[in-house]
């Protein structure tokens, strides 16, 4: 390909993950199952996934507090992203708590390696412990929930908050996204005031798919940098899958059609790393510019699809000499 990939990706939106702009490891669903949890509530964990940042943002938002008088907590934390983001506001302290070892290590290297032009608190800290033995802040709280485990521990870490908070009244407010335990709070009497509720959205979803995808395609560049092109092929076909899977589901959507046309590129750029497999790359090319070319003519006046369109059109030609 006589341009290369990376110049094709870099033109995008999608090639620039919070990451990557960042310098971070935050991306990617982990599974307990995968993970080791020393904990002997492993069995009631959920996997980890990150939480997009423009959804964290206007969760945080709509919590109307002086962050100054607050601590934010995160009761699984995993890899720290939602740490990372709370740093972008001025809290008193940024505190995430996660059971997993490996988990956790990732986090702190997170937390050191965060550069943010953003960034209003530089007092951040993961702790490996069990959510129900964490012992809750004394100060105001603003505790976040990304559906990180099941009844039995949201049952357990509520009654330590109202154990705390009957010990030393202060205000605690609770962001729970994915909202399947909510009748606990009730039970245990807290008021509704203190909570903001989110169920997901069909954009919520999107957002994240499109971070697994990239997820999928920076550990491709990786395997291929580590001269393993069949690994590679393997995580940009899975990043090709999750794509296709979302153009599908939205078609009137231009964003997911051009993030398919990059996966197109993506899969020809794998098939040429296996050296004889040059036909399926010419009609993964072919597929992508198809795509390209029906946005450039619904879309005109957008130099960057009609760029990206000519980038196609050369590789292909490339190709047939």
């Amino acid at each position: 390909m006589t341009v290369s990939r990376r110049e094709l990706v870099r033109r995008s939106k999608v090639s620039r993950t919070f990451d990557e702009i960042h310098g971070t490891n935050t991306a990617g669903r982990v599974t307990v199952e995968n993970l080791q949890i020393e904990s002997a509530n492993r069995e009631h964990g959920n996997p980890y996934d990150p939480v997009p940042a423009s959804l964290f943002t206007r969760l945080l938002d709509n919590v109307k507090v002086r962050h100054e008088d607050y601590v934010f907590l995160d009761l699984g934390s995993g890899k720290g992203r939602a740490l990372l983001l709370a740093s972008n506001y001025p809290f008193k302290k940024v505190i995430g708590v996660e059971y997993s070892q490996p988990l956790h290590a990732v986090a702190l290297n997170n937390i050191a390696r965060y550069r943010s032009d953003h960034r209003r608190c530089f007092n951040v800290e993961s702790v490996h412990i069990d959510a129900t033995e964490y012992a809750i802040p004394l100060e105001p709280t603003i505790c976040f929930f990304y559906n990180p485990f099941d009844e039995t521990i949201m049952r357990a870490v509520l009654t330590n908050f109202r154990k705390s908070l009957e010990r030393c009244p202060r205000d605690v407010k609770f962001i729970y996204h994915v909202p399947l335990h909510v009748h606990l709070f009730d039970e245990l009497g807290f008021s509704r005031d203190q909570l903001l509720l989110h169920e997901p959205t069909v954009a919520d979803v999107q957002e994240a798919m499109r971070d697994l995808s990239a997820f999928y395609d920076n550990l491709g560049d990786v395997q291929v940098a580590q001269g393993k092109p069949r690994a590679a092929q393997a995580c940009y076909q899975a990043s090709f899958a999750v794509r296709e899977h979302q153009a599908k589901s939205d078609p009137g959507n231009a964003e997911l059609q051009y993030d398919l046309s990059l996966s197109y590129a993506h899969l020809a750029y794998a098939h040429l790393l296996m050296a004889i497999q040059s036909t399926e790359a010419r009609e993964a090319l072919a597929a992508g510019r198809d795509i390209l070319a029906g946005l450039v003519a619904q879309f005109p006046d957008d130099a960057r699809w009609q760029q990206d369109l000519g980038w196609f059109n050369q590789q292909i030609a490339a190709l047939k000499n």
